[in-house]
C-alpha cells in the first residue's frame, strides 16, 4: 500500500485543520502579547497558586475564600524583589535576559549525555 500525500494534502479536512492550527498558533502569541501589556499597568486577577490554594479549600470542605492584597512594588523590599527575581535566574542582573554561557554549556553537556538537559531557566 502506497502513502499518497498529495490526496492527504488536498483533502478539506486537511486545509481546516491546517487553518485551524495557524489560527491558534496566531491567537496564541496575540493573547500573550495582549496580556503582558495589559498586565504591565493593571494588577493579575489570580494566579495559579491561587487556583491551588481555591482547589485545596474544595477539597477539605471548606468554604472557597480568594484572600489578596496587592502591594506596588515600590512598597517590597528590594532585596525581596531580587530574591523572587533570582529563585529563576540567579544571574539575572549579570545577563540581558539571556545566559548565553549557561546555555553554550547545556548544548556542550548534551552533546555528551544521553538523558537531554533543558535550557529553559536560562533565558
Amino acid at each position: 500500500m502506497k502513502f499518497d500525500w498529495i490526496a492527504i494534502k488536498n483533502h478539506p479536512y486537511f486545509k481546516k485543520g491546517l487553518k485551524w492550527l495557524r489560527n491558534a498558533i496566531i491567537a496564541f502569541f496575540a493573547l500573550s502579547i495582549v496580556g503582558v501589556i495589559i498586565f504591565r499597568w493593571l494588577p493579575i486577577p489570580f494566579t495559579w497558586l491561587m487556583v491551588d490554594r481555591m482547589i485545596e479549600q474544595k477539597w477539605n470542605g471548606k468554604p472557597i475564600v480568594l484572600q489578596k492584597e496587592w502591594v506596588p512594588i515600590e512598597q517590597i523590599s528590594d532585596h525581596l524583589v531580587l530574591a523572587v527575581v533570582c529563585s529563576e535566574d540567579n544571574k539575572f542582573e549579570e545577563h540581558n535576559g539571556f545566559d548565553f554561557n549557561a546555555i553554550e554549556k547545556v548544548i556542550e553537556q548534551n552533546k555528551k549525555l544521553r538523558k537531554k538537559r533543558e535550557a529553559h531557566q536560562r533565558s
